[in-house]
């Protein structure tokens, strides 16, 4: 980092202040990524923000940002063009959307880069599916016809780098310098949303899944699968019970080491078959960890319909002898700030919930981890987000031949490639590895996808990994001990990590995000 460049944003006077923070944290939150020196040294190279150059040196930035109420939505795009070298999309005829600045303008990179990171657009959103989430057609790639796995926000980045290079050129980074352990890495979880604990539950959850497929999907061979896989298992062939065991051989013979995400409450039919009372779960959890796993929380059902509720879970959870530092919501039930409120009260370091149903991509447009922007107190939650990119349910929502599974995660992870070193997180449900609920064909896509020189890590291994990068940036706070034995980490590793300060207030009041 000591040969890395120091850039420091300076604002006109005119820039009003809600401006200058959002601006800020678009501006550090790239710093962060590409691993540039965040720094308001005099020595820093400056990127002006409404204000004019003071040195030959400096960068004057579109300054094109503008404010509005949370309760309306973002305006409708401009497509511009960009070069094939920062947007390689366009080649194939691909636009770039610019939801800040005018005509005739260069784009307002830091203005586009906190648009679709900050997820402002969804607070504007009434809409609620079923399931009680923001539906896809109300989102921005939904509501304004837009390509889910384009990183928009790393593609405006690398817009904003290449500007750079030209300005100064020479020895200066052309990709964003990896903060891991490898040059390219993701976060693979698993949901665990259902455990043979009894020959009862298991039957119920297989006429549940035939019917799902026959009825709810129309999908007729599938249903007879399941029907034929079950009767495998009565007759004497691989039991469904031991699919946990099978996943994580699988996993150690191709060096995949991954979180598991537990739900700790029953309150809803929707939630998980188990109990953690039952000794059969501990048993289980117990063989995931001694083989390298994390175990997190799988936030239940309505975990989030009283303040307090996910933080009992998490509290359960460690009670049991599996402290949690992150996981991810059920059905990935969650819209506006209420998640991340609650985990940053709970002091988790990471979550993996921000990923669409049905489909694959980057929601927020960030094939990057980044801390979630609160609204309230104009900063950074102090936790990392790694947006979920693929889900194994929502490629057979999207194709249930399964012809395009492949090519479809290949391209969100070649994508994500080309514009930095991962860190986002994908999903295989463990219920897909027994042939009783999805096609079988999900799991083996799980094994093809892994190639030999791609990092395939545990989620709060990569929290780990990238969160000094962030903090020297000034968008996380400083670790420290945690604040109660009960949320040790469990799993492989000796001694406790360092713990992130879980209290907004705390983090404000040690200016880890000042903006003059």
């Amino acid at each position: 980092m000591e040969n890395t460049p120091r850039l420091k944003l300076r604002f006109g006077k005119s820039v009003a202040g809600v401006i200058r923070r959002r601006i800020s944290y678009a501006f550090n939150l790239f710093c962060a990524v590409y691993g540039y020196m965040s720094t308001k040294d005099e020595d820093g190279l400056a990127l002006c923000y409404g204000a004019e150059p003071n040195a030959p040196r400096d960068v004057v930035l579109t300054a094109g940002y503008v404010p509005r109420p949370r309760s309306a939505p973002a305006p409708a795009p401009r497509e511009i063009t960009l070069d094939g070298d920062t947007f390689p999309e366009a080649a194939l005829g691909v636009r770039f959307p610019c939801f800040h600045g005018v005509a005739g303008t260069s784009p307002d990179w830091l203005g586009e880069i906190f648009e679709w990171v900050s997820g402002a657009h969804e607070y504007s959103v009434q809409e609620r599916d079923s399931v009680g989430r923001v539906p896809f057609a109300s989102t921005l790639h939904g509501r304004y016809k837009l390509d889910p796995a384009i990183p928009y926000a790393s593609v405006a980045m690398r817009g904003l780098n290449r500007d750079l290079l030209a300005k100064f050129g020479g020895d200066w980074p052309s990709h964003p310098l990896s903060p891991l352990r490898h040059e390219w890495a993701l976060a693979a979880t698993h949901d665990v949303d259902f455990l043979p604990v009894s020959v009862t539950s298991s039957l119920y959850r297989l006429s549940k899944n035939v019917a799902f497929a026959a009825l709810g999907c129309r999908d007729f061979r599938l249903a007879g699968r399941i029907i034929g896989r079950g009767l495998g298992a009565l007759l004497g062939g691989p039991s469904l019970g031991n699919c946990l065991t099978r996943m994580i051989a699988g996993e150690h013979e191709a060096g995949i080491r991954s979180s598991y995400n537990v739900i700790c409450r029953r309150s809803h039919p929707r939630d998980a078959n188990y109990s953690l009372d039952d000794p059969s779960v501990a048993r289980t959890l117990n063989e995931l960890v001694q083989q390298g796993a994390e175990i997190a929380v799988h936030g239940s059902y309505t975990s989030l319909e009283a303040p307090g509720r996910l933080q009992e879970e998490y509290r359960w959870l460690a009670d049991k002898g599996f402290p949690s530092v992150g996981g991810r919501q059920h059905w990935l039930r969650y819209h506006g700030p209420s998640l991340f409120e609650e985990l940053s009260r709970i002091g988790a370091w990471y979550d993996t919930t921000a990923g669409y149903s049905g489909q694959i991509g980057f929601r927020h447009g960030a094939a990057f981890p980044y801390p979630p922007y609160d609204f309230k107190t104009e900063a950074p939650f102090p936790l990392l987000e790694l947006p979920l990119g693929i889900v194994d349910r929502s490629l057979y929502d999207m194709d249930k031949t399964g012809r395009s599974w492949f090519g479809a995660c290949q391209r969100v992870m070649s994508t994500s490639k080309q514009y930095g070193w991962g860190g986002f997180s994908i999903l295989w449900h463990d219920t897909v590895f027994s042939g009783a609920h999805l096609p079988m064909q999900l799991a083996d896509l799980y094994w093809r996808l892994k190639r030999p020189e791609d990092a395939w890590m545990k989620a709060r291994d990569i929290a780990e990994q990238v969160w000094p990068r962030y903090a020297q940036a000034g968008l996380l706070p400083a670790r420290k001990e945690p604040r109660s034995s009960a949320f040790a980490i469990s799993g492989d590793r000796d001694g406790q990590l360092p713990w992130p300060n879980p209290d907004p207030v705390a983090v404000n009041a040690a200016n880890a995000f000042k903006v003059d």
